[in-house]
């Protein structure tokens, strides 16, 4: 099946889409309901998410195993997507955050470049049928999550070597002056200290691009994979990591009772 334009608006548990290789899967759809006159389609959504989520609940589906816990994990991706469709509406009214925009732009990251290198490397097997097999084995929205937990790996890292740093620095001082503090108290002091580094770090322009860029492409993950209630990697390095205040605490709580191992 070659490429249409109905697959940016795609909502359906599968991608078959030939020409794009599932690279424009959903997101474009997803990036136009988070514009302002899209929020009676918004509150559609929600209404569907929560009837979802009520009859995925409900006793009749009690006696099933594998059915009533696909359909809660469902519910609660579909719950999170309905959370982060507004949280980004919002954003539109705040310019300096632009996530919607970031979203965008790296999705046709995603759609242009990558999926060129793509087709390059493919060579004689470049067809449909070979780009239809990848996006059903989810190939961009793994590519995504993977780089959203790469990205996250080097934020941790850089975390620590502010702490690091911190630390390093309090030692030095105190042993410099000869102030002799008990250890509870100086770790405290580093700990402190670390935090108030870490607060004007995250005031640096480059600081928060990452932040920004790394929100967005978790966001493009979720939005761009067919069933995120079956990808682990999309769960774990994408939707688990956004958190309050784009996903709420009772979508939260709902994705932890669904899928409490990926959540954990």
């Amino acid at each position: 099946m070659a490429h249409t334009a109905n697959c940016g608006n795609a909502t359906t548990p599968t991608c078959r889409c030939g020409g794009c290789a599932g690279s424009r899967h959903g997101w474009r759809g997803a990036i136009m309901l988070a514009q302002p006159a899209m929020a009676p389609a918004r509150e559609a959504n929600h209404q569907a998410a929560e009837r979802a989520w009520a009859d995925a609940n409900k006793s009749r589906f009690k006696t099933f195993r594998q059915r009533p816990l696909r359909k809660r994990a469902r519910a609660a991706v579909d719950g999170a997507k309905d959370d982060i469709e507004n949280w980004l509406a919002a954003t539109l009214l705040d310019p300096p955050a632009a996530t919607a925009e970031l979203v965008s732009a790296v999705g046709d990251v995603a759609a242009k470049d990558i999926l060129e290198a793509l087709c390059a490397a493919l060579g004689p097997a470049n067809n449909n049928k070979n780009r239809a097999r990848l996006a059903q084995d989810h190939t961009f929205c793994q590519l995504l999550a993977e780089v959203a937990c790469s990205m996250q790996d080097v934020h941790d890292e850089i975390d620590r070597a502010v702490k690091r740093i911190a630390s390093g620095l309090l030692t030095y001082y105190i042993g410099k002056k000869r102030i002799e503090i008990p250890p509870a108290v100086a770790d405290a002091l580093a700990d402190a200290a670390a935090k108030g580094i870490d607060k004007v770090i995250a005031t640096v322009p480059a600081a928060r691009h990452f932040d920004d860029l790394l929100r967005a492409v978790r966001i493009l993950a979720l939005m761009t994979c067919p069933a995120p209630d079956r990808h682990e990697a999309v769960i774990r390095c994408a939707l688990k990591p956004l958190g309050q205040p784009i996903v709420s605490d009772l979508v939260q709580e709902r994705l932890k009772a669904a899928m409490p191992a990926w959540m954990a």
